[in-house]
């Protein structure tokens, strides 16, 4: 009797402990185009929603393309052989389902640099993040064009963006808590039959 009353508690824990929703890690899919050029990969989160900072993204990787890249193109850019990463003011925000820029939020940026200063990067920025003076970098970039000083791409937007959705399903804690359930059914089904 006394194991079969361990088992449901075991189970009503287990239940209750999936349907509060334990923080996972997320990953959302990116596949951008930005002027002539592109960026395509993934942002992996810690699984925080809400406005996000530079410590809830623990992966990223993207592949960049553009006519007027310096250097190789397409090249890879990812998180274990990063120069720098940068997140910003609180324009960056997460769902369970997406990863959102508002761009009406003055001060914020992402960005997202390659293996040494001067490497291939993208960002989302509204504020000037480049040091040339020319060529803005206020919006979707991808840099550097030949010289280093200019962005190869950039993309005006205004507003609330979406720029990336999940890739990869999570199980819904609804669905956890009816398997517990189940579990405490059989348990009880058990103990009628003995």
């Amino acid at each position: 009797m006394i194991k079969l009353v361990q088992g449901i508690v075991v189970s009503l824990v287990v239940s209750l402990h999936a349907t509060l929703g334990v923080a996972a890690p997320i990953t959302y899919s990116i596949d951008r185009t930005v002027g002539s050029g592109s960026a395509v990969g993934f942002i992996q989160t810690d699984g925080t929603t809400g406005i996000l900072n530079l410590s809830n993204i623990i992966d990223w990787g993207f592949t960049l393309s553009s006519p007027n890249l310096a250097g190789q193109s397409p090249i890879d850019i990812d998180f274990a052989s990063q120069a720098a990463s940068s997140v910003a003011g609180t324009g960056l925000s997460a769902t369970a389902t997406s990863l959102v820029f508002d761009f009406s939020n003055t001060g914020s940026r992402i960005w997202f640099q390659g293996s040494s200063l001067f490497t291939p990067w993208w960002g989302l920025s509204t504020v000037e993040i480049c040091p040339s003076g020319g060529v803005p970098c206020i919006g979707e970039i991808i840099g550097w064009a030949p010289g280093n000083q200019d962005p190869a791409e950039v993309a005006a937007h205004a507003g609330r963006v979406t720029f990336a959705s999940v890739v990869s399903t999570v199980p819904l804690p609804t669905t956890l808590a009816l398997v517990g359930a189940g579990l405490v059914g059989l348990g009880y089904r058990r103990r009628r039959t003995y």
